[in-house]
């Protein structure tokens, strides 16, 4: 049965699902999910989220950060598989005693009752720490290496895990040998550390994440700062049985004749099936990176040194049948696998996938380790040298990026698209006074001097003294350093391809920054002059539209032909290509319609974007507005650069009105007022502090991020802000509104409305109606009014009243308030130290975990103490006290009461009226304080006594005087029963009875 959708926020919560089939979405923060019975869908969001589906046939997605897969029983009850696609990998975890089967997607550690740690799942995506949770003294498995230099472990058979065999290089393995030098090998143990570099001949495959001289000889070390190492100086490994993995583990390893210092690091060989496998490189904590050569050196004058490499060969020596890390045999590049990014995008995280025996390879130079980056992609987006990201949404050819004092210079073609949308079609740079170009709207993308030139995959061409490389649909431009050759560290433009547009990223070196200038900024390190026209003029933050796409635009616009980089076909020519009516106006997230937007919100969450970055709402953006899946890929793949994000305003507010009719109304970013009017209209305003009115109709109001002022008007309007201390008027029927983030203040008025508050210090006012008011994160007031009303705090220290009608309250986490109101109302504290006032009315009021207060108040109440010492006052009334787990403190107040403190000793006071005492077995040591002799009541359980039919003269024999003097009923157990003020055992016999 279709459940809820149930949306969190950006701030850590807990997220509960209905019986039904539920899709719970986490958002940001470390969120906790908990799906409940049914078939749910679980996406966890970005942060490190707990998510437990429940029983039956869930799926779950954890999205970006260390996510937690929670499962009910032991892990001898379940059993799991891989399954891949072109998607991706998904987990199916099956519960194999009541059949459920879940599927895992971005899940890292999984959870079950008896695991006293988080056991692996996929360490892709997680922090560069050692994955532990494995067991052994030290986390990292039952077994290690002992103490050595260049010694090796016994063949280790690798058919728990891998049982078709690992695939490497065409041979299939089902054993390896673990070296204390920083490798496995396949064919036999390296007996010793040898100075060759990776690609020789050895006719030993080997895989090694740091290759190098180790030693272990010490004993335990201080473990190095920041991870999960643990100074054990020793190689541990084990398998992970349940994810299929083998992990080996060098934890804070020395160099056997080095330069000091601790490494930790690991490698983690994944399962994937028919011999296929993935290697992972894991990189904590690189202290050193080379050892001095003994065969060479001599004491004192030790300067000779062997670098450390990483990488994989087959052993073999022949082309295609190596690779190293470009990090390799460069002591600076070594020393920073634990702080710069993988091939993942993670910090310290390198992952290959080797298939049907073919191993990753890459022919480009490495990256620049210093300098500075830069982007232009999408939508039009671009950002700076120093970070910052703005949107360019103009037609024409522009200048990216020139030098002052050379002749680089990188230009970009833009064309429109979609509603105030462009992209970049093409892209053109000077190499040495050559134009090349790279058009995807030409059938040979790559043009060198105005000739179409074609590159085979994984090949290059050189053009003067830089080279073009091509993998697949990247073309990346490497430009000679100052040596006048190609190699590691110098700049980089990467273009690559989609459908009808290129995405640019340029990695430029510290001998480019400083003296350049255009559309990317000038590399100086301070974003604060970035963006600036070609005299120097800063642009004013936020930037104004008649700026941006004015005087800015024109200053680097490519003007003439005989400046143009670009080739030209029949037909096209640079003015052509100039349209300056192009954008009509701003464009953002906020003015697409809800349904788009959501759409475009979810596909960027299944995508593995992150929410809050400027790459997320880039993708949801250009997503929105073209239904184009390869703009998700483009801000997936583009290098999160942006630091900050400018916006760019309209030039005037509007004052819209609406017709009779059912009008779509759209805003500006400036302080609009926009009437509805009649008909079931559709109004979003954008960021500024708007004034929206719907009118008569079931009108759809989007508020954006200002301070907003809404007036739903007539009718059953869905009224949603999205930040900012917002003042929102339902008016009348039944009215959907989500105040958003913020101090909001919201009067439901008239109808069953339901409303949310979302994060900030909100004010809801239930009104007339039965209405529903979820006040969510932040220190909430929550007034119901009239009608028989719902009322959740959620996280926070708020204040419920349910006014009149029987309403349900539900403090949730927090030192909350809660009063009932008059009518037969519920209230639940939850966790926290809470209060709660039933006032008028037959209530039921439940104290949960916490030092809760509770105070029944006029008429027949039940009170429920939960967890904590609690304070339970009836008041007036014939009521019902039960003190549950601790030590409670029960006031019974006027009326005939019913006294029972649960768990733990509790003192009872029954107060005016024929009250009744309850003992139970397991009450602890309770002591009443008033009872009154031919007017209370007293009930024992049975069981107490042995069971059966106990007499209460049976009490006799248990009875004895206290210290005090006073009758004390002794059960034994640690259960005894105190009349304060009660001497002899005959002033109780009458009034006990037995249930």
């Amino acid at each position: 049965m279709e459940g809820d959708l149930i949306t969190g926020t950006e701030e850590a919560e807990n997220l509960f699902g209905t019986f039904d089939d539920d899709t719970i979405f986490g958002l940001g923060g470390d969120d906790s999910l908990i799906g409940n019975p049914g078939n749910d869908s679980l996406d966890g969001g970005s942060g490190d989220d707990s998510l437990s589906g429940g029983p039956g046939d869930d799926t779950l997605d954890g999205g970006p950060g260390v996510d937690t897969a929670v499962f009910s029983g032991s892990v001898a009850d379940y059993d799991s598989e891989l399954f891949e696609d072109d998607l991706g990998s998904t987990t199916i975890v099956t519960n194999t005693l009541i059949g459920g089967l879940d599927r895992l997607t971005g899940i890292e550690r999984l959870q079950f009752d008896d695991a006293t740690t988080d056991v692996l799942l996929d360490p892709i995506g997680s922090s560069p720490a050692l994955v532990d949770g494995l067991g052994g003294a030290f986390g990292f498995g039952e077994n290690f290496l002992d103490r050595t230099g260049d010694g090796s472990t016994a063949r280790i058979d690798l058919s728990p895990v891998f049982k078709d065999g690992l695939n490497f290089f065409g041979t299939v393995y089902d054993g390896l040998w673990i070296n204390n030098n920083g490798s496995v090998t396949f064919a036999a143990p390296r007996s010793s550390f040898r100075s060759e570099p990776i690609p020789a001949v050895s006719d030993n495959p080997e895989i090694t994440p740091f290759f190098s001289d180790v030693s272990t000889f010490l004993s335990e070390v201080a473990p190095t700062p920041g991870g999960t190492s643990q100074g054990s100086n020793l190689v541990h490994w084990d398998f992970n049985l349940l994810s299929d993995q083998f992990i080996v583990t060098w934890d804070d390893v020395a160099a056997f004749d080095g330069p000091g210092g601790f490494n930790a690091f690991q490698l983690i060989l994944t399962d994937r099936g028919g011999g296929d496998f993935d290697i992972q490189f894991r990189y904590e904590d690189v202290n050193w990176a080379y050892v001095f050569d003994d065969e060479f050196s001599f004491f004192p004058f030790d300067t000779v040194v062997n670098v450390a490499e990483a990488g994989f060969t087959a052993g073999t020596g022949e082309e295609g049948s190596f690779f190293q890390l470009p990090q390799s045999g460069s002591i600076t590049g070594m020393l920073r696998l634990d702080t710069t990014p993988g091939n993942t995008g993670e910090i310290g995280i390198w992952n290959f996938n080797v298939r049907n025996a073919d191993t990753p390879d890459t022919i480009l130079p490495a990256l620049p380790q210093t300098g500075a980056g830069g982007s232009a992609s999408g939508g039009a987006h671009l950002a700076t040298l120093d970070g910052v990201g703005y949107d360019f949404r103009a037609a024409g050819e522009f200048v990216l990026l020139r030098g002052t004092d050379s002749a680089f210079e990188v230009q970009a073609r833009l064309v429109p698209v979609a509603e105030q949308t462009s992209v970049f079609s093409a892209v053109a740079a000077n190499l040495g006074g050559t134009a090349v170009m790279i058009d995807a709207t030409d059938a040979t993308p790559l043009s060198v001097g105005g000739v179409g030139t074609e590159i085979e995959d994984l090949g290059f061409v050189d053009v003067g003294n830089d080279r073009i490389f091509r993998e697949g649909d990247t073309y990346t431009i490497v430009l000679a350093g100052a040596d006048g050759t190609v190699g590691d560290g110098d700049s980089q433009i990467r273009v690559t391809l989609r459908d009808g547009r290129v995405d640019v990223d340029l990695r430029l070196n510290e001998e480019r920054l400083g003296q350049l200038e255009g559309l990317l900024g000038d590399g100086d390190g301070d974003p604060a002059n970035d963006v600036a026209r070609a005299d120097g003029t800063v642009l004013a933050r936020p930037f104004g539209f008649a700026d941006l796409h004015g005087a800015f635009r024109d200053d680097w616009r490519v003007a003439t032909e005989a400046d143009s980089l670009f080739t030209y076909d029949a037909g096209e020519s640079l003015d052509g290509f100039y349209r300056p009516e192009i954008p009509g106006g701003t464009i953002d997230v906020e003015m697409l319609a809800p349904s788009v937007r959501d759409a475009a919100t979810s596909a960027a969450l299944e995508a593995g974007l992150v929410p809050g970055t400027a790459n997320f709402d880039n993708a949801v953006l250009d997503f929105g507005l073209t239904g184009d899946a390869s703009f998700l890929q483009s801000a997936a793949d583009v290098p999160p650069f942006a630091t900050e994000t400018v916006l760019v305003e309209d030039a005037a507010p509007v004052n819209l009105l609406g017709t009779d009719g059912n009008d779509t109304l759209i805003g500006t970013t400036r302080q609009d007022t926009i009437s509805g009017g009649a008909g079931d209209d559709q109004i979003r305003a954008g960021r500024g502090p708007d004034r929206l009115f719907g009118g008569d109709g079931d009108d759809v109001i989007e508020g954006g991020s200002g301070f907003n002022t809404v007036s739903g008007g007539a009718g059953n309007d869905l009224i949603v802000t999205r930040g900012g201390n917002d003042k929102i008027d339902g008016g009348e029927g039944d009215d959907v509104i989500n105040s958003g983030i913020g101090f909001d203040l919201v009067e439901a008025g008239g109808g069953n409305d339901l409303v949310r508050g979302f994060n900030g210090f909100d004010k809801l006012n239930g009104g007339a109606g039965n209405d529903t008011l979820l006040g969510n994160a932040g220190n909430d007031e929550l007034n119901g009014g009239d009608g028989d009303d719902e009322l959740n705090g959620g996280i926070g220290f708020d204040a419920l009243r349910g006014g009149a009608g029987n309403d349900l309250l539900l403090g949730l986490r927090g030192f909350d308030r809660l009063e009932g109101g008059s009518g037969n109302d519920t209230l639940e504290g939850n966790a926290g130290d809470d209060l709660l006032s039933g006032d008028d009315g037959d209530d039921l009021l439940i104290g949960g975990i916490g030092l809760d207060t509770l105070d029944g108040g006029a008429d027949n109440d039940r009170l429920e103490g939960g967890g904590g010492d609690d304070l339970l006052i009836g008041g007036a009334g014939d009521d019902h006290l039960l003190g549950g787990r601790r030590f409670d403190l029960l006031l019974g107040g006027a009326g005939a009461d019913t006294l029972d403190g649960g768990l733990g000793n509790d003192t009872l006071i029954g107060g005016g009226g024929a009250d009744s005492f309850v003992f139970r077995a397991g009450s602890g040591e309770d002591r009443v304080m008033d009872f009154q002799d031919g007017v209370d009541a007293i009930q024992i359980e049975a069981a107490l006594l042995g069971g059966g039919s106990p007499d209460a003269e049976d009490l006799r024999d248990i009875a004895r005087l206290g210290n005090d003097g006073f009758l004390i009923l002794d059960f034994g157990g640690r259960d005894t029963l105190t009349f304060a003020g009660v001497t002899f055992t005959d002033a109780i016999l009458d009034e006990v009875s037995f249930i």
